[in-house]
């Protein structure tokens, strides 16, 4: 049976997983409206899981999504002081967020040009355009970011986008000041050679997601070490993120539907792909192929 669902996503042609930046933006470009409709519908800016906390203060999508902004900012103790670097920060949500909730200077950063201008216009309307910026720079190079000057550096579902993590690690530990924290949540391998059929359904993701690669989470970590980080955790919240996992996959039967129509183009094609990666997502975590984690350091 495990197979038969996964016939659903299979990807033929994947070819090289690699990503070039222009890649990463027209995926983000052409599936801007799927997104656009996803976070109207459930009214939030946030385009990353939600976070169900045990007091089940999650009830609703947005709920959750700012729960799990919440649950980061607790890891590294942000407060009212402090400069906050969002890498890969979408459409501002978290830098809003933490702008609004936590009165930080939030400056954000992204390479894709229509996000930038729509936080701009959300940071507006939330009133919180005097204390957040958002600038077109690369999480890998940060080259608008100079050296000592950021308090926090924080990724939610960013990181996997760069081809090289060290890459990124090596300038988060650049900007970070004295007594600078790094805080992450992304999804990583549970292990570090999965079995083929895992691996499988891995490329797949990366391909649905237009993702570089997908990194084992002991590397991860230990490459954060030889970067000169400290004090590295990590906390496993798959389960937390699971209800949110679920609520955006869909059934058996939804998804033949979803290939029927794309099929017969009574779908548009990057509304049913974004659909089916939901799905395959969701399948991933559940067999703990993948599991999300957040991970924070000190300088």
């Amino acid at each position: 049976m495990e197979n038969f669902k996964w016939s659903l996503y299979d990807i033929t042609n994947m070819g090289n997983s690699k990503k070039t930046n222009e890649e990463i933006q027209k995926f983000f470009t052409d599936a801007g409206d799927v997104f656009d409709t996803y976070m109207e519908e459930k009214g939030h800016s946030n385009i990353h899981y939600g976070y169900a906390a045990e007091n089940g203060n999650a009830k609703t999508d947005g709920d959750g999504t700012n729960e799990l902004n919440r649950k980061l900012a607790e890891t590294v103790d942000i407060s009212a002081d402090n400069r906050v670097l969002f890498c890969g920060c979408g459409v501002g949500g978290p830098a809003i967020w933490a702008a609004k909730n936590l009165g930080t200077e939030s400056i954000g950063i992204n390479i894709v040009g229509h996000q930038l201008e729509q936080a701009r216009e959300n940071a507006r309307e939330e009133g919180v355009a005097d204390r957040t910026e958002f600038r077109y720079d690369d999480l890998t190079k940060m080259q608008t970011v100079e050296d000592d000057s950021i308090d926090v550096v924080w990724a939610i579902e960013a990181v996997v986008y760069a081809e090289n993590k060290g890459d990124f690690l090596t300038e988060a530990r650049r900007v970070l000041g004295d007594d600078g924290r790094l805080v992450i949540a992304e999804g990583f391998k549970a292990k570090r050679y999965p079995s083929t059929e895992e691996e499988q359904m891995l490329r797949q993701l990366e391909e649905g997601w237009s993702v570089p690669n997908i990194v084992y989470i002991d590397d991860f970590t230990r490459d954060m070490e030889s970067k000169g980080l400290q004090n590295v955790e990590v906390e496993d919240i798959t389960e937390n993120i699971m209800p949110f996992a679920k609520s955006n996959a869909l059934g058996r039967h939804y998804l033949y539907l979803i290939k029927l129509q794309k099929k017969l183009n009574l779908m548009p094609e990057k509304k049913a792909n974004h659909l089916l990666n939901l799905a395959n997502q969701y399948h991933v975590f559940r067999r703990r192929i993948l599991t999300y984690n957040i991970v924070s350091a000190t300088v």
